[in-house]
This record gives C-alpha cells, sequence and structure tokens, in this order.
C-alpha cells in the first residue's frame, strides 16, 4: 500500500496539493510585498498532521472504550532552528482531554476539584493564585507548572511540618519537601524539585530543575 500526492505550483509561493482522499489543500508563505498569506504555511502543516493522526488514534481508544460527551483539544508546538534551513529540532503536543461537563461542586479531600481551563482561570483571578503541581513525572511537572503560569497562576514552593531545612539553604519556587526530609547548608535546589519523605541532602549540593528524589528507596532525577 502506498500514498501518493501530485502538488501544483499556482503562482508566487502558492502551492496546491491533492490528498488521497481526493480534496485539495492550498499552501503559502509570507513573502516580501505580500500583503497577506493566501494558504497553510507548509512546515506548520506537519504539526497539524501530527495532532490528526495522533488525534485519530485516541478518539478511536475512546470509542473502543465507550467514552462518550467529552472533548479533545490537541496544542502543537515546534521549534525552529537559527539557521538555515530551518526545521524543527523539537516539538511539544500538549493533549486537553474533558469529559466531566458536570457543573456541580465536586471535592476531593475538601478541595474543590476544577472541571476546566476557564474554572482553573476564574480561580486564579478570584479565589488565590498561588498552586504547585504534584505530578510524579518531573518532564510532565514542568510543563503542567508552565501552563498554569500562563493561565494566571503563581508558582509556590510547599513545606511539610516537620521538615528540616537549613536556613542557609536557597530553594527556587515549586518544590515540593515531604515530612523528615534533612536539607544540610549551602544547598542550591532548582525550581519544581521534589523531595519524597526521608530524603538528605548533604551541605553545599547543587540541584537543577525538575529532580525527584525518593527518601530511603533511592532516587532517580530527569534534568533538562
Amino acid at each position: 500500500m502506498s500514498h501518493k500526492t501530485t502538488t501544483h505550483w499556482k503562482g508566487g509561493m502558492q502551492f496546491e496539493s491533492d490528498n488521497p482522499s481526493g480534496k485539495t489543500v492550498l499552501m503559502d508563505t509570507v513573502v516580501k510585498d505580500q500583503d497577506k498569506q493566501f494558504g497553510l504555511s507548509p512546515k506548520a502543516m506537519m504539526l497539524s498532521a501530527l495532532a490528526g493522526c495522533s488525534g485519530i488514534d485516541i478518539v478511536d481508544i475512546l470509542e473502543k472504550m465507550k467514552v462518550v460527551d467529552y472533548e479533545l483539544k490537541m496544542e502543537v508546538e515546534g521549534f525552529l532552528t537559527d539557521e538555515h534551513p530551518k526545521f524543527y529540532h523539537k516539538v511539544h503536543v500538549d493533549y486537553h482531554f474533558y469529559n466531566d461537563k458536570s457543573t456541580e461542586d465536586l471535592f476531593v479531600n475538601r478541595y474543590k476539584v476544577l472541571h476546566n481551563e476557564e474554572a482553573v482561570k476564574d480561580y486564579f483571578q478570584s479565589v488565590d493564585n498561588r498552586f504547585n503541581s504534584a505530578i510524579a513525572n518531573p518532564l510532565v511537572r514542568e510543563r503542567m507548572n508552565n501552563k498554569f503560569r500562563e493561565w494566571g497562576g503563581v508558582l509556590t514552593t510547599l513545606l511539610a511540618l516537620h521538615e528540616h531545612v537549613s536556613e542557609f539553604t536557597q530553594i527556587a519556587q515549586g518544590c515540593i519537601i515531604q515530612p523528615d526530609v534533612v536539607i544540610s547548608s549551602n544547598v542550591s535546589v532548582g525550581e519544581g524539585t521534589f523531595f519524597n519523605c526521608g530524603t538528605i541532602i548533604g551541605h553545599d549540593a547543587v540541584i537543577g530543575k525538575y529532580f525527584s528524589f525518593f527518601g530511603f528507596y533511592g532516587f532517580f532525577f530527569i534534568q533538562k
């Protein structure tokens, strides 16, 4: 099995390409002395194609699970190189899935459940804009923190009542320090680092962003 497309030049920087589905798409790019772009950017279409392909798989899985009445949105961001020819050297895909459309107030351990992006933004504006993300995966934790910041939140460090942190230690925002954690003097801790119960850090240590320590059971870390 193979797919074949044919693309025709339509003048200027415009191209029209067909598709095995029988549909066509107009591609264009911004050029000097051209007021507007008439078609889609070919390079950015790769990001749309990535979202579409992965989205089809997600919907197929949801249908097999008999999930109904949901919302799905995908945001794909590609980071271009500075030098020519420019290409995407890194791509981030954010999946936004909502299947709880209830307007009722729900609580987990006396904390109100925020159902969607609008509810989070409203909470930040009207109640309290402080937040932290208790997510085990450091890479996901960082991305969620950045997203909540975009929505108006202020990343805040959480300290347990029975921790032992030297007053000469520098703790960045967004850290979570559990009970019985010991951090000695002159330690520098980067943003978003997680210390589980019983973690011990010796003096003069330098810890980067978004590490995860797991106390008596050893630790692993992921650093950007």
